[in-house]
Formats: structure tokens, sequence, C-alpha cells
């Protein structure tokens, strides 16, 4: 998808994996790689960093922006906030910590 950064990145575990679990994080930079280690919050096992990938959202007033978005988990995000909420309920590191599961 063809979009603005919006600021965050997704870590999720690998396609193919049983646990469906990740985080958001507030990743102001686009970079390729994300340095840290992370948690899956759902099943406690380590998040691979290099799996991180980057929101990107285009704006559209055809989609209002909805709890759809906000408990979005995918990296792509068309609705009217043009990403700026998506995945906005897993932000991990804020004080939706102990809600960063998907």
């Amino acid at each position: 998808m063809n979009g603005t950064y919006t600021g965050r990145v997704v870590i999720r575990h690998a396609p193919k994996d049983s646990c469906p679990g990740g985080v958001v994080l507030d990743w102001p930079e686009l970079r390729e790689t994300v340095a840290g280690q992370f948690t899956c919050p759902r099943c406690g096992r380590a998040l691979e960093a290099l799996r991180a990938r980057p929101i990107f959202g285009v704006k559209s007033s055809r989609a209002i922006c909805n709890v759809l978005c906000l408990d979005a988990v995918g990296p792509d995000c068309e609705c009217s906030c043009a990403g700026k909420n998506h995945g906005k309920s897993y932000l991990y590191g804020g004080p939706q910590d102990q809600a960063a599961l998907f």
C-alpha cells in the first residue's frame, strides 16, 4: 500500500505460528530493523524484532475510523484517521501496556 508512515510498527510472530499475538510500537524513524527484545503478551514467547512491519496510512472518507482500526493488526490502514489510530489498542510501552496483545 502506498501511504504515509504513521510512526508505528507492528511486530508479530511468523505467519504460520499458532499464536496470533504481537505488539504495536511507537517508532518515529522508519528503519529496516527495530532494536530491542519484545515479549508476546499472549503466549509469553519472544517476538523477533526483525519481523517488524511499518504501519502506513491512507486517508479515506469512505471508511470511518472505529474499533476495527484501533484493533487492527496488519501494517496498512485506509480510513478517515489515515493510520493515526491504527493498532492503538495494542500500543506497547504506554498506558495500554497491559492490553498490548492481539
